[in-house]
């Protein structure tokens, strides 16, 4: 543990906290370079083709367990869309074939476990925390959830009663529109845009749980991060008592579905407010882009940085348009989206529109400086510490590299690529992933006071709020 804490410490170094620090000194913050070397984490494989990364930590004695499953929304059909989330839920809640709901619940409560279900649009996961005292508890509640859930009719109509109420609220918040009705309109007729409605979660039955989780909860679809206080034997007698007569079954995922062009244009979403939110964006990369480190410098420059971004310095400092104001290149596993996001007051909605199409626009053309570009990648490497403050961190973050196809010493190749980024590196990026000419706007506001009509934008499509 006293290594982990070195090296926490060693990333951490800044020259002063941002919160202490007025605007106008942002520009003179000096972000010293990270030294970076992950502590090793231990890999084995049981016969059933579960994979399981270990970290030892006897700091506390507590353990903890993260699974992380090869599904998600990508796989369900548009009629039941919704059905990934309310499986996650129900996997949870719904029981198992020897332990009902309600005794599962108090199992775990008496000792003091937590055992959390989710499911979203490109993984499930599983995760228990338990002391080391209750461990052989856990991994059997665990266990039995994963291979022989019930998924309890009563529990699922809960759920979906809950997810129809968090359906009928999604209009209540000008923000959760926006994101909702730019990923429409960015991936159509995908599930990367699909949004769950009350037709399809209605349809939702508890056979169709049944057999998702036959399609996608084996152990060979399964990786998990294991860390607490166990030795590296122990570990390993624990996951294959627990999991090795997991059995494996003969399936194949489905095919990863097509994704079709954005619809781009200016939508309108009439709400009677004195304030504009707006998303305007296009299609950005995936997670394995071989550019996405320049991009991802880029983009902190732009406006992923904060009030060391131009967007923020332009847009809230300097013009006082508005309170929210960034980007972000948003990656998943096949796509990803670039968008940029303001909300400001009705009367300056063209005003930020302008402004803000305008830094894109400049962007493209001068790139960044070199206070820029060094600013950008020692704030991006040493805000790292936030993904290894924890022994679990650690392991969980190596073995999501194997999740997601990538070599075991990709943590470290990171850092060494970010720091290589260089000025013409972000410049090309700029060129190359921005496009101003070719945007989604998603406005959602009161028209009647806006300073300009969205026509000045382009055609625009009056869309009715479901």
């Amino acid at each position: 543990m006293k290594k982990l804490i070195t090296i926490l410490l060693s990333m951490a170094s800044v020259s002063a906290p941002l919160s202490v620090l007025p605007a106008q000194d942002y520009e003179s913050l000096e972000i010293s370079e990270l030294r970076f070397q992950p502590p090793s984490v231990e890999r084995f494989e049981l016969d059933n083709g579960l994979i399981v990364y270990f970290y030892e930590d006897h700091t506390l004695p507590v353990v903890a367990l993260d699974a992380v499953f090869r599904t998600g929304e990508i796989y369900v059909p548009a009629a039941s869309a919704g059905l990934a989330g309310l499986f996650g839920t129900v996997l949870r809640t719904g029981g198992t074939a020897s332990i009902s709901p309600d005794e599962f619940d108090e199992k775990l409560d008496f000792v003091g476990a937590k055992l959390r279900s989710s499911c979203g649009t490109e993984s499930g996961n599983v995760n228990l925390r338990t002391l080391k005292k209750d461990i052989d508890l856990g991994l059997t509640m665990m266990s039995e959830m994963l291979m022989a859930p019930i998924f309890d009719s009563e529990k699922l109509e809960i759920a979906k009663e809950n997810k129809l109420e968090e359906i009928r609220r999604e209009n209540d918040n000008a923000n959760t529109i926006t994101r909702r009705e730019f990923y429409r309109k960015l991936f159509p007729n995908h599930p990367y845009g699909r949004s769950a409605i009350g037709e399809t979660v209605s349809s939702v039955t508890q056979s169709d749980l049944v057999e998702f989780h036959k399609k996608f909860y084996h152990p060979d679809n399964c990786i998990m991060a294991l860390s607490g206080d166990l030795t590296k034997n122990e570990a390993e007698a624990l996951m294959k008592t627990h999991f090795g007569g997991w059995s494996k079954p003969d399936i194949a995922l489905p095919e990863f579905p097509q994704i079709s062009d954005s619809e781009l244009g200016v939508y309108y979403y009439h709400k009677d407010l004195k304030q504009t939110s707006f998303r305007m964006g296009h299609p950005g990369i995936s997670r394995s882009n071989p550019d996405r480190y320049a991009v991802q410098v880029m983009n902190f420059v732009l406006g992923g940085g904060g009030f060391m971004s131009r967007m923020t310095n332009r847009v809230r400092v300097q013009e006082g348009l508005a309170y929210s104001v960034g980007s972000n290149f948003y990656q998943m596993d096949k796509s990803g989206s670039f968008y940029a996001y303001c909300q400001t007051k009705a009367e300056a909605t063209a005003k930020a529109i302008e402004l803000m199409t305008s830094v894109i626009r400049e962007f493209i053309e001068q790139g960044a400086t070199e206070k820029e570009l060094e600013t950008a990648k020692n704030s991006i490497l040493n805000s790292d510490i936030f993904n290894y403050a924890t022994p679990h961190q650690i392991v969980v973050q190596q073995a999501m590299l194997e999740y997601h196809g990538f070599p075991p010493d990709q943590l470290t190749k990171r850092v060494e690529a970010i720091k290589a980024v260089t000025l013409e590196d972000v410049k090309a990026a700029a060129e190359q992933y921005l496009h101003p000419d070719n945007l989604i706007f998603i406005v959602v506001g009161n028209d009647a006071l806006f300073d300009k009509p969205l026509t000045t934008f382009g055609e625009v499509t009056k869309v009715e709020i479901e």
